[in-house]
């Protein structure tokens, strides 16, 4: 086994990985000198913004490549940084960074061990890099797991709850299963297949003569299946039952983290491996299928929808709202045409912005005057307008309404779906919208221009609380950032 010496020198790929780590180093040093682990939770990610928008900047859609462990030709570590790559770290490091700053006044008030908190939050992102910077499928597949077990730990952090140890449980149960069981088995029938792991631009599987066609099919369901943190139906529950976590947790994991590492899984293996052009081609041979993936996101997406309607908590909805734009997504992918990794990127950006920030505001929601459900938010723009106003700007953006930057990602979306005559896309999002608008405008309408509390309201008193401006900038911020977006695209 040979290992690249030179490492430490690859700026771009380094950082990524590196920065978050060192961030924990740093933390574990400066234990309990709150100021100074402040400042490290806020210098670490905008370093890591500058890394890779310095690359962004200067190399443009130029890859780079780099070994970090070689086995055999076959078998080894491999770093993959792409134009994609660049733009969805650079997402991940803004988000990051409004999420530190949240944690600074909400870790406070929670009263939650800072060191121990902020370095699995660090451990999360240096993996999520891994993830995104992934050369191969070997690469991939055990970051992946990295990352399971390493959010196990931010999900369970109230371990003395049995709720808490049951919904961590089950998050590790299906993501580990689905994975050992369906992606370990894809990688190894791929590579019976083709002899490789590796990801190029275009894919690799038009240059291999694979023995059946039907074969190609069962992979990408069991690649599909195999990424469950895409959250597709059947395996979906864990999503809804991990809001048991943190407020800070739960926004990294359904904005920046985990999820989103499932639709980057996903987006991978279909381009780098199989690549768009031989899959479109296969399709044209055997459409019905070759969209069976497709069809499982779509209804997965209009399920999710019709779930959220249900919930009268606020979490809950969130969580099901974004099973929902999971299957936006991963329908897009599973479509197989020209432009799908960008359509399914800006789909990515809009979600992450908007949710972030739906989550933070829930988070405030509870913290100070303790609302979980939705019964509970009568009139509540009359003691919070900004706060209600900027959760209304990010609801209005995942139903994809202007001026927003939802209302130009799925605009793209459907622009794709047309040019391409993909109507059951069409009509999914459609319908999609039509149920987001269902769920989410009512709650606007609760806090904007509810006049009648609720019992729980009226007999709610203001807790003790402190209040902390880090808890409300991140907030301000995203909320301007998805209509400064839109702005930017229109």
């Amino acid at each position: 086994m040979n290992i690249i010496s030179d490492i430490f020198f690859f700026d771009v790929l380094n950082s990524s990985f590196f920065l978050p780590m060192i961030g924990i180093l740093l933390l574990i040093i400066s234990h309990n000198i709150l100021p100074i682990q402040y400042f490290i939770a806020i210098c670490i990610p905008s370093l890591f913004i500058a890394s890779n928008l310095s690359f962004y900047l200067n190399k443009g859609s130029e890859n780079i490549e780099k070994i970090l462990f070689q086995f055999n030709d076959a078998f080894e570590i491999k770093l993959l940084y792409t134009e994609i790559t660049s733009i969805f770290l650079l997402t991940v490091g803004f988000l990051w960074l409004l999420n530190n700053i949240y944690s600074i006044g909400y870790i406070k008030i929670q009263k939650i061990g800072y060191t121990y908190f902020m370095s699995f939050i660090f451990l999360f992102i240096a993996t999520t890099s891994l993830i995104a910077s992934s050369g191969n499928l070997i690469t991939l597949f055990f970051f992946y797991e990295v990352l399971t077990l390493s959010t196990y730990f931010l999900v369970s952090y109230k371990k003395e709850y049995y709720e808490v140890k049951l919904a961590a449980g089950k998050y590790l149960q299906v993501l580990m299963s689905t994975s050992a069981c369906f992606f370990l088995m894809a990688i190894v029938l791929s590579f019976v297949e083709t002899g490789s792991f590796a990801f190029t631009n275009y894919g690799i599987m038009e240059f291999y003569s694979i023995s059946q066609w039907w074969i190609i099919p069962i992979l990408l369901l069991l690649f599909l299946y195999g990424s469950s943190k895409a959250a597709t139906l059947p395996f979906h529950f864990w999503l809804p039952e991990a809001m048991i976590a943190e407020i800070p947790v739960s926004a990294l994991l359904h904005a920046v983290a985990v999820v989103k590492s499932g639709i980057i899984t996903l987006l991978y293996i279909v381009s780098y491996y199989f690549g768009v052009k031989f899959l479109e081609n296969q399709a044209a041979s055997h459409p019905i299928t070759f969209s069976i993936p497709k069809y499982i996101a779509g209804f997965s997406a209009i399920y999710a929808s019709i779930l959220a309607i249900k919930k009268t908590e606020i979490k809950r909805v969130l969580a099901y709202s974004t099973m929902s734009q999971l299957g936006y997504m991963t329908m897009i992918i599973f479509s197989f045409h020209e432009n799908m990794e960008w359509t399914t990127i800006l789909q990515l950006i809009a979600h992450a912005v908007a949710k972030i920030n739906l989550f933070f505001c829930a988070g405030i929601f509870y913290l100070k005057y303790k609302i979980k459900k939705i019964s509970d938010m009568n009139s509540l723009a009359k003691k919070e307008f900004i706060l209600c106003l900027c959760f209304a700007i990010c609801a209005l953006s995942i139903i994809g309404l202007p001026p927003t930057i939802g209302f130009i990602s799925k605009f793209n979306m459907l622009v794709y779906a047309m040019k391409n005559q993909e109507f059951f896309i069409i009509f999914v999002l459609s319908i999609g919208t039509i149920l987001n608008c269902y769920y989410f405008l009512p709650i606007i309408s609760r806090m904007f221009f509810e006049k009648r509390l609720s019992k729980e309201s009226e007999n709610r008193e203001l807790v003790e609380y402190e209040s902390h401006f880090t808890l409300y900038v991140p907030i301000y911020i995203s909320a301007i950032s998805v209509i400064v977006l839109f702005c930017m695209l229109i």
